[in-house]
C-alpha cells in the first residue's frame, strides 16, 4: 500500500504537471495556490473512495463488464462534479468486441447551476 508521503508527492507532481499542459496547450495562467488546492482535493477525494471502499459491504450481485458482440463498440461513461471549482467532468472510454481498448475522451465543463438545482438520477 502506498504511504501518505509518496502518495501527496504524486498528487503534487500530478497537479504541477496538468496546470504546465494548461499553460502550454490552453495558454492559461498558472497559479500555484490553484495547483496547490487541486492536489489537496484530489488526495482528499482519494482518501474518501478509499475509505468508501473499506466501510462498504459488498452486495451478493456484482456488477462485471460485457464484451459487446462482434463488430460493435462499447461506451462506458463516467461522470464527476467539482463543486468548489464549479465545474463537472466526464469520461468517455470505448471498447472492441474483444474488450480491447479502442478511444477515450475527458471532458471538463463550468457548471452554470447551483449545486441545488442539479436533479438526482432516476
Amino acid at each position: 500500500m502506498i504511504n501518505t508521503q509518496q502518495l501527496l508527492f504524486v498528487v503534487i507532481l500530478w497537479s504541477i504537471w496538468r496546470a504546465r499542459n494548461a499553460c502550454i496547450w490552453e495558454n492559461k495562467q498558472a497559479n500555484p495556490v490553484s495547483t496547490c488546492l487541486t492536489a489537496s482535493d484530489l488526495l482528499q477525494d482519494y482518501n474518501w473512495c478509499c475509505n468508501a471502499l473499506v466501510s462498504t459491504p459488498l452486495s451478493d450481485h456484482s456488477m462485471t463488464w460485457e464484451k459487446p458482440p462482434v463488430d460493435w463498440l462499447k461506451c462506458n461513461v463516467d461522470g464527476a462534479l467539482f463543486m468548489n471549482e464549479r465545474k463537472f467532468g466526464i469520461r468517455v472510454c470505448y471498447r472492441d468486441s474483444l474488450g480491447s481498448f479502442v478511444q477515450a475522451h475527458t471532458m471538463i465543463f463550468l457548471s452554470k447551476s447551483q449545486p441545488l438545482n442539479v436533479k438526482p438520477p432516476l
